[in-house]
C-alpha cells in the first residue's frame, strides 16, 4: 500500500457514495484540504480516523487498508493487510516526525525575528501532544 494507491481507492469510494470532499471531510471533523492532500497521495489519514473513514465510504477498515473491495481475505490478504498497517503507521509516524521540524524550525524563525526587533523575552516550550508553543514577554 502507497499514499497514491489509497488517495485512489478513497476517491472513488467518495465518489461513489456521492459526496463532496467537504461533505466527508464533515463527517470525520477534518478539513477538505485534509481529504484533498489524502486523495493525491500526498499523505493518509489519522490512524484513529480509519474506523470512521470507512464506515463513511461504506468499506471496511480492512478494505480500506488493501485498497480494494472484498467479501473474503485469504490469509495471504490478511497478512498482507496486518504489514501495510505496519507500513501505514511507519509512515503516518515519519509524517508526524517531519511537521514537528517544520514547526520547530518555524518557531525559530519567529523567535529570532522577536528577538531582534527588540520586543523582549521568548519562552519557547515544546509539548510532545501539542506540538511547539511561544510567549512573548
Amino acid at each position: 500500500m502507497n499514499a497514491k494507491d489509497m488517495g485512489i481507492f478513497i476517491c472513488k469510494l467518495r465518489k461513489e457514495n456521492n459526496m463532496t470532499q467537504m461533505e466527508l471531510a464533515q463527517q470525520l471533523h477534518v478539513t477538505d484540504k485534509a481529504v484533498s492532500r489524502w486523495e493525491r497521495g500526498i499523505g493518509y489519514p489519522d490512524i484513529q480516523l480509519l474506523p470512521a473513514l470507512s464506515e463513511s465510504l461504506h468499506v471496511s477498515v480492512a478494505e480500506l487498508l488493501s485498497c480494494k473491495k472484498s467479501l473474503n481475505y485469504s490469509n495471504e490478504e490478511v497478512t498482507n493487510i496486518i504489514h501495510n498497517l505496519d507500513v501505514y503507521k511507519m509512515e503516518s509516524f515519519r509524517q508526524d516526525r517531519k511537521a514537528d521540524k517544520i514547526s520547530l524550525v518555524c518557531m525559530i524563525f519567529v523567535a529570532a525575528c522577536v528577538y531582534i526587533s527588540g520586543h523582549g523575552s521568548i519562552e519557547l516550550t515544546h509539548s510532545g501532544e501539542c506540538g511547539l508553543f511561544f510567549n512573548i514577554a
